[in-house]
C-alpha cells in the first residue's frame, strides 16, 4: 500500500525530494539498503539544501546499519548529528553500529572480552590489564541528561 503511493506521488511529480526521501526510509526499514540509499541519494541531490536533510542522511545511516557497513552509519549518522544534534534516530543508529564495532574488535582481538556485570543488556568492554586496549576512534561516548535536569532547564525559561 506505501510503496504504491510513493510510486504514485513520484509518477506525479519526480522531482519532490520529500517523496524520494520517504521512498529511501520505507527501503531502508524493510530491509532494501541499496534502492533505500539510491532514494535517499536523489533526495539530497534534488534539494542540497534542504533544512530537513537530517531526515535524508539518517535515513541513509540506516541503510549502511541495515547492510553491515558500521563505519559509513557511523559516518552518515555523525553527518546527521551535525545538521541537527538532537535527532535521536541517529544517535541510535550511532550506538547500534558502535556496538557491533566493539563486537567485531572483541573477536579479531582475543584478549578482549565482553563483561555483563551488571545486566546482560548493558554489555561492557573490558580488557585484561596486560594487553594494550582495542582503539576505536569514532567511538564518542554520549552525553545523557537526566529528566529531572530536562525540567529544571525547561522551568528557568
Amino acid at each position: 500500500m506505501a510503496s504504491s503511493v510513493l510510486d504514485r506521488a513520484l509518477a506525479i511529480n519526480p522531482n519532490a525530494a520529500t517523496a524520494w526521501m520517504v521512498r529511501g526510509w520505507f527501503h531502508a526499514l524493510h530491509n532494501q539498503p541499496e534502492a533505500a540509499i539510491e532514494a535517499c541519494d536523489w533526495a539530497l541531490r534534488l534539494s542540497p539544501l534542504d533544512p530537513l536533510s537530517y531526515w535524508t542522511t539518517g535515513g541513509i545511516a540506516l541503510a549502511h546499519l541495515y547492510a553491515r557497513r558500521f563505519e559509513e552509519a557511523i559516518e552518515w549518522a555523525d553527518r546527521t548529528l551535525r545538521d541537527q544534534p538532537r535527532a535521536a534516530t541517529a544517535i541510535w543508529i550511532k550506538i547500534a553500529a558502535s556496538a557491533q564495532d566493539i563486537v567485531r574488535c572483541s573477536v579479531r582481538q582475543p584478549h578482549l572480552k565482553l563483561s555483563t556485570s551488571q545486566s546482560p543488556a548493558c554489555a561492557s568492554l573490558a580488557c585484561r590489564r596486560s594487553e594494550p586496549p582495542c582503539q576505536i576512534p569514532h567511538l564518542q561516548p554520549v552525553r545523557l541528561i537526566r529528566p529531572a535536569r530536562i525540567h529544571q532547564a525547561m522551568a528557568t525559561r
